[in-house]
């Protein structure tokens, strides 16, 4: 994994039952160029992240 901190962008996740579900997103790029790391974190909590590994 690179060191560099991930830039945040703000998107939409559609609407859900309580409005529009929108949350911060960064790409981390890895070593080789299969593997990148995808993170979403709430707006409201940003010690909540979820990670997903991307090939």
């Amino acid at each position: 994994m690179t060191t560099a901190r991930p830039a945040w962008q703000r998107l939409s996740c559609g609407d859900g039952a309580k409005g529009e579900r929108r949350y911060d997103w960064a790409l981390v790029a890895s070593s080789g160029p299969e593997i990148s790391l995808l993170i979403r974190r709430s707006i409201g909590d940003y010690d909540s992240r979820a990670p997903a590994i991307s090939r």
